[in-house]
């Protein structure tokens, strides 16, 4: 398979997790997306791009390979099936760890950090493979997992959460930015990752939204109660 039909499967990929689309309208009239994404968090994408709901909206092939050009660092399509066979090298090797906007951010970070352009082509291929070979080796060492907590752990943790907030009660309802679902605050996730020293509030669906705290909108505001 030549770089420009890989290119072109990723897109297609990336253009079948954009389908599963739904859309949630809030009581304000804003529109909330969720994607049951496989191969590209599309929906953590659009939101790193700040794209507006036109965008988003706009399900097409050119657009989804638009959007995997940016991904690579290429102002569009044609700029990337257009680049040195090295540049396609390394464009099909990062493609292959990229799924989310933090897999772009932290490579865009890396370079900047490093510097590493200034050498040319050939040597920020080189250490792309380097640099991917110790990250993929470190994520497969096995880490404590993180505990979603239950009972008077849980309520301790939210009212944590509501001091360092000061805006929710227990039953607030809250809107998570990132999965668009709407849930009462004492329905929340609280999550204690190894070697913290206090547990986190995430979204009601979590792990299958990381939406946290910071990430939460008051859509209606009631009595407050800490019944779990």
């Amino acid at each position: 398979m030549t770089n420009l039909e890989f290119f072109k499967n990723e897109a297609k990929k990336f253009l079948k997790d954009w389908r599963t689309q739904t859309q949630t309208v809030g009581s304000d009239g804003a529109i909330s997306y969720h994607y049951d994404w496989m191969f590209y968090d599309v929906g953590d994408l659009f939101f790193y791009y700040e794209l507006d709901d036109k965008d988003e909206q706009n399900i097409k092939l050119a657009r989804a390979q638009h959007y995997i050009a940016n991904m690579l660092g290429y102002k569009k399509w044609d700029n990337l099936i257009h680049a040195s066979d090295t540049e396609l090298e390394l464009a099909e090797f990062l493609l292959r760890h990229f799924k989310n906007a933090q897999d772009v951010q932290g490579w865009q970070e890396t370079l900047m950090f490093t510097g590493i352009e200034q050498y040319g082509e050939e040597a920020v291929l080189e250490y792309a493979k380097q640099y991917y070979m110790l990250k993929d080796t470190k994520e497969n060492i096995q880490l404590p997992r993180p505990t979603i907590l239950f009972g008077q752990t849980k309520i301790a943790g939210l009212q944590r959460g509501i001091e360092a907030f000061g805006m929710f009660k227990m039953d607030t309802k809250v809107r998570c930015f990132h999965c668009g679902r709407e849930y009462l605050y004492k329905e929340a996730s609280v999550v204690q990752f190894p070697y913290d020293d206090e547990p986190s509030v995430f979204c009601k669906h979590y792990p299958e939204c990381n939406g946290s705290l910071i990430d939460m909108d008051i859509v209606d505001e009631v009595k407050d109660t800490i019944e779990i």
